[in-house]
């Protein structure tokens, strides 16, 4: 027993340590993250549409395996789920659904449009049947895949799946509930001891909503839709306690790792652990939760598992009567699965070892020390990274994938005069970074209208970008005036670029200066001693360039940008070290051809001798692409010829801008000029 308690410790200490997990500092960050991020893009979704983030990014994971899910509904259509509801809404401004459940699958209804639509994707899916129109789940989920999904999109369960970028993204089409379903309303009854009473309502008052898919037993399949409780489920998963939320991850570290290696079809979820666990809980099958004991709380939910399976049984946490097995859990896959499970449990606690990660953290701590009272405190300059970090993966790259940079600015002055709202600590630093991402498109935007312009609009222009550029520089991360040195070459004031560059030239190479993972800890926290966090990263956090796909940057850039378009890509990734340099080049050879060449020989240098740390493998392709650029405009065909090659043949295209190197390639073969 004393040798599962050392253990216990080991992996609570190890998995609270690691980034892609979360100490309870992270989880809470994460979390006032997403729900800023969600009110923010809620306030700006388009065509009347609101929007749920879900799925385990959203539950505080950033494993590999994460998965970002979003869930749309038209805010006009409400579903009800019984007739007396309707009385809470105007027929003239709102779409009525009737939720009919009265048939012998529970989880699943049927939506009945009890008025008018204004939305032709909804009225394409209607059918008639017993005098009443219905929508159909499988067609209106194939209609918004062919209108919205994009090339490459694929059905998915509910949703379907699409890639933008390196991420990738689960989209479900749905509708809303206001209303807690009846189906589930003996779980009201069943809270006694967990989750919370305060919690409880605040799940009720959320209600539910029906995504696309139906029963694969059900006459209605193609008809029917399920009940979803995603807003259900992220606050029961938020009110976890640390140690509950570790053995949710050893539950889907296990799935992944151990059962799935071993058997590849295997018609399991992290959503079926996910059950598991709530149900341990709210039956308080163990009472006590802590560090020391979450191998036994682990032993415990993988037994109450193993029990479903042998019952071929895995009751919804919210309707019990929906067996989440049926259909996939029986016959000889219920069998084998059984088996390999029992054959593991022979093996406990040895069987821990058969999951890497488990293994990793296991052996790590063999000869570290564990903290006394095992509160897990991740050094503060180790905490920023993560936390900027997530900052900029949710602000850059997404505010023009779906989102007007207008609406975007009127939804921040509108949650900021939002009297009943309190911002977290968390959400300031993250509300200031967005607005300055919103002022760097919106100069960029404005400038892009210089073109038929008059000398004195164009002036104006220019000026009006200035002046925006500014506030998006004193909002934003060090790196942030790249953007402005940029706009100063693309404005032929290559001197005023220069002096920008060179000062940020001395700053981004401190010791001081984080870029991703990439710090020195004592330099760091030296340098940021009691200074908060807004103006940290104003000071020394500096991140990936963006160039967004419809927006044109560089002249020098147009055929990878042109690339990256074609790719549906919403912008070019660039190492900010990189950038530097090539604007140096640029800018050297308007003005001073000497300096020109010693910037382009600080490039090849520095990229040849980075290892990883300021040129990450999903950039390598483009930043061997700006080098060739470089040597092409200086005059140094053959190396450029070279450093093209290497960008087409980098095993990572992130950017995906082979295409441009084959352009630029093929034209210096052919003797083109520039």
């Amino acid at each position: 027993m004393d040798y599962l308690h050392r253990a216990s410790e080991k992996l609570y200490v190890g998995l609270s340590r690691e980034g892609e997990i979360a100490s309870p500092k992270e989880r809470g960050m994460r979390r006032d993250i997403m729900e800023i991020k969600n009110r923010i893009d809620n306030e700006n979704c388009p065509f009347g549409y609101r929007l749920l983030y879900s799925g385990s990014k959203r539950e505080g994971f950033r494993l590999e395996s994460s998965d970002s899910d979003i869930m749309f509904w038209p805010k006009s259509h409400k579903v009800i789920c019984d007739s007396s509801q309707g009385r809470y809404y105007n027929f003239q401004n709102s779409t009525l659904i009737l939720m009919e459940s009265d048939h012998k699958f529970p989880g699943y209804v049927l939506l009945q449009l009890l008025n008018d639509s204004n939305k032709p994707d909804v009225i394409f899916a209607c059918f008639h049947m017993n005098s009443g129109r219905y929508i159909s789940s499988s067609t209106y989920c194939n209609i918004m895949c062919s209108f919205l999904g994009g090339p490459g999109s694929v059905p998915h369960g509910p949703c379907f799946s699409t890639t933008l970028g390196k991420n990738n993204f689960d989209l479900a089409f749905c509708f809303k509930s206001d209303f807690w379903p009846t189906q589930a309303l003996p779980w009201i009854g069943r809270c006694e001891n967990w989750p919370p009473p305060h919690m409880v309502r605040d799940i009720i008052s959320g209600g539910c909503h029906v995504v696309p898919i139906g029963h694969r037993s059900s006459l209605y399949e193609k008809t029917e839709w399920r009940i979803s409780f995603s807003h259900a489920e992220h606050k029961v998963v938020d009110c976890l306690s640390h140690c509950q939320f570790l053995c949710f991850i050893l539950l889907k570290m296990f799935l992944k790792e151990v059962l799935k290696k071993e058997t590849k079809e295997l018609p399991l979820c992290s959503y079926h652990m996910k059950t598991v666990l709530f149900w341990v809980i709210q039956k308080n099958i163990i009472p006590e939760w802590y560090p020391q004991n979450l191998l036994e709380c682990f032993q415990i939910c993988f037994e109450t598992f193993i029990n479903y399976i042998y019952h071929g049984v895995c009751p919804n946490f919210f309707i019990p009567e929906n067996n989440m097995f049926f259909g996939k859990v029986y016959g000889n896959v219920q069998h084998n699965l059984y088996q390999q499970l029992v054959s593991l449990k022979r093996m406990w606690p040895s069987c821990l070892l058969l999951s890497p990660s488990m293994e990793k953290q296991l052996r790590r701590y063999s000869n570290f020390p564990i903290p006394f009272d095992l509160q897990v405190r991740l050094p503060e300059p180790k905490f920023d990274c993560e936390y900027f970090f997530e900052i900029f993966a949710y602000t850059c790259y997404q505010i023009k994938i779906i989102f007007n940079p207008i609406k975007s600015l009127q939804a921040l002055e509108k949650i900021l005069k939002d009297k009943n709202f309190t911002f977290t600590k968390y959400q300031k630093t993250f509300m200031q970074v967005y607005a300055s991402e919103v002022f760097r498109i919106l100069a960029f935007e404005t400038s892009s209208y210089c073109g038929n312009a008059s000398n004195k609009s164009r002036y104006l222009l220019e000026m009006r970008s200035d002046e925006i550029l500014r506030l998006s520089r004193k909002f934003g991360f060090l790196s942030t005036s790249l953007y402005e040195a940029l706009f100063l070459y693309q404005t032929n004031r290559y001197r005023k670029a220069v002096k920008v560059l060179e000062c940020l030239k001395i700053e981004m190479f401190k010791n001081s200066v984080i870029y991703r993972y990439t710090i020195d800890d004592s330099a760091y926290a030296e340098a940021v001693k009691e200074l908060p966090w807004s103006i940290r990263l104003n000071r020394n956090v500096v991140t990936d360039i963006v160039l967004d796909s419809d927006l044109i940057y560089l002249s020098e850039l147009s055929l990878e940008q042109e690339a990256s378009k074609k790719n549906i890509l919403p912008a070019i990734g660039i190492p900010p070290f990189v950038m530097l340099y090539f604007l140096l080049v640029l800018c050297y050879r308007r003005v001073n051809a000497r300096k020109a060449r010693g910037a382009l020989a600080d490039l090849f240098s520095f990229l040849n001798n980075d290892v990883g740390e300021y040129v990450p493998s999903e950039f390598r392709n483009i930043s061997w692409q700006i080098l060739g650029i470089c040597q092409e405009l200086t005059d140094h065909k053959e190396a450029a010829l070279v450093s093209y090659k290497k960008a087409v043949e980098e095993e990572i295209q992130v950017n995906q801008i082979s295409e441009a190197a084959i352009k630029r390639i093929d034209r210096i073969q052919s003797g083109q000029l520039y």
